[in-house]
């Protein structure tokens, strides 16, 4: 899980739900789909959000689930993996591939780069002869051949176009929620400031609470012990 506080995991909660709307993917979905996500991209911390949004508009684009799409960029994460994967690319493909530039790459840039270099070729993969549309596939790690010609035969232009809304819709909640901060009155101001705070400082206070309650029972036993001396 990603480390941040429970007022920060809310707020990008709440990013990530509404960031699909207006592509027609549900609140819900973005939602599970992330969280699902996170057991591969918790490692970018706040990023997550950014590269989630490449994988899921990439996944719309498709037609695929963004778990199918997240387990093709996995087999860039090792070297050796990233290797063999760009290898046999190149040799089926004539490209140039670099396994280290693939290895450093965010999950949503390798499966750009991997798509956009298949496409590149100038031949549509579903028009390719049935033995390299397998070759391609189980190079990339993909066993079912309706997904690859799914993967393969997207619009990159109709997935940039999803990745840019889901951006823009970012950046418009936070406008909004900018101007309704700066809207809000003083007082509301100062109440939102003390919630925060108290929020903040709670796990020193139930440390004090624990303290205190260790003080009062010594008391109680001592005072047991000498027969209510201490009162």
């Amino acid at each position: 899980t990603i480390n941040i506080s429970g007022q920060e995991s809310l707020q990008m909660a709440k990013k990530v739900g509404m960031m699909g709307v207006n592509i027609g993917i549900s609140t819900k979905k973005m939602l599970n789909d992330y969280n699902a996500s996170l057991k591969t991209l918790a490692v970018y911390g706040e990023k997550s959000v950014e590269v989630f949004t490449g994988i899921a508009a990439a996944a719309k684009a498709a037609g695929v689930e963004t778990g199918v799409l997240l387990g093709l960029a996995e087999k860039f994460d090792t070297f050796a993996g990233a290797a063999e994967t760009t290898g046999k690319l190149n040799a089926l493909l004539g490209s140039q591939l670099s396994a280290t530039e693939m290895l450093l790459m965010t999950e949503d840039q390798r499966l750009k780069t991997m798509i956009s270099t298949v496409q590149a070729t100038g031949q549509a993969f579903a028009s390719m002869d049935r033995f390299t549309q397998k070759a391609i596939a189980q190079a990339a790690g993909i066993s079912d051949m309706a997904e690859a010609n799914k993967i393969f035969g997207m619009s990159i232009s109709e997935y940039e176009n999803y990745e840019q809304q889901m951006a823009a819709s970012t950046k418009a909640q936070e406008k909004l929620e900018e101007a309704m901060k700066a809207a809000l009155p003083f007082t509301q101001k100062l109440q939102i400031m003390a919630a925060e705070l108290a929020a903040a400082f709670l796990p020193v206070l139930e440390g004090m609470h624990t303290i205190l309650n260790g003080i009062t029972g010594a008391f109680v036993f001592l005072n047991e012990k000498t027969n209510g001396f201490l009162g």
